[in-house]
């Protein structure tokens, strides 16, 4: 397979795949059949067909089209001492408001007094460095299997709660705790970008917000999605607070990123319609505008939720 995976194979798998085709190439004969006419299409046959790499592109491109932010850079300069929002068709759907700088010399006294559980949680932060896919999966007794579209839609939730958060970064250049205070010494590199709000955080709690309204309209008797609920968040919780241990947030980065989140989740409800996707043998009566790539991803989610 890694032959035409694109990976880096084999010169001698190379060699004799080339071989085996030239013998074989002897034998051609041209096609014959008409090749297949354009004509309708269905969307639940077609995104089955695309790799990977290439739904996670169309969900993306699906979920900007419309989406913009509401304080342009005119002539590479803007204020941002004043809230910035993401707009939806004309719509703000979620503000963040800027980080005032009185509240700075209170916040670092909170990282300090949290420097204290570095050595306890030093493995949680060393492996939350990447995308924490592995805390949400065990929560839930997620299998890659069994799971797959799961998997899928987690990886882009953490993509664009990372992609709108930089926005919000850029434009209120908030330092980092580090760069006021040489006290801080973070335990790991300071990521290369500003603190407010903290991506960990809108990561984190988008997927658990994506994920309980998915476990409640799954519906999955005799289990409790409440108590499935509430790990979900105290795992969203801890991760954004570790950020903090390790000295790279402040507590106001990560409450903000939290409410971001749940602006982000709701704004998704509102295009995707999660409360009335199909179950397991249910058709599809939902109207979904601008958003059909994502509709479908979410239904193959919630299905493979609802088995267990």
């Amino acid at each position: 397979m890694d032959a035409y995976s694109g990976n880096v194979t084999s010169p001698l798998l190379t060699q004799a795949l080339l071989i085996t085709r030239g013998v074989h190439a002897r034998d051609f004969k041209p096609l014959s059949a008409e090749p297949p006419s354009p004509g309708p299409q269905v969307l639940a046959e077609a995104l089955p067909k695309c790799d990977l790499d290439v739904r996670h592109t169309l969900y993306l491109f699906e979920f900007m089209e419309k989406i913009s932010f509401s304080n342009p850079i005119d002539s590479g300069k803007w204020s941002s001492d004043k809230a910035a929002s993401l707009i939806y068709d004309g719509q703000p759907f979620a503000t963040v408001g800027p980080f005032v700088a009185v509240e700075i010399k209170n916040q670092i006294c909170d990282v300090m007094n949290n420097a204290e559980l570095r050595r306890d949680r030093m493995p949680e932060i060393l492996t939350q460095v990447a995308v924490p896919v592995s805390y949400f999966a065990m929560a839930l007794n997620l299998n890659p299997e069994r799971h797959r579209h799961v998997f899928e839609l987690m990886t882009f939730l953490f993509a664009i709660a990372k992609m709108t958060v930089m926005r919000f970064k850029l434009h209120f250049q908030v330092p980092r705790p580090a760069d006021l205070c040489p006290a801080i010494e973070p335990m790991i590199t300071t990521p290369g970008h500003w603190s407010y709000p903290a991506g960990h955080a809108v990561e984190g709690h988008l997927v658990t917000n994506v994920l309980i309204r998915l476990l409640q309209r799954a519906d999955r008797k005799p289990w409790n999605s409440q108590e499935f609920s509430e790990w979900l968040i105290k795992h969203a919780d801890r991760i954004g607070d570790n950020r903090v241990v390790a000295g790279l947030h402040y507590p106001k980065d990560i409450e903000e990123g939290k409410k971001l989140a749940g602006k982000l989740a709701g704004h998704l409800e509102s295009r995707v319609g999660i409360s009335t996707l199909p179950r397991a043998g249910e058709v599809d009566n939902g109207i979904c505008k601008d958003a059909s790539n994502l509709r479908w991803l979410f239904t193959q989610a919630l299905r493979e939720l609802q088995s267990i």
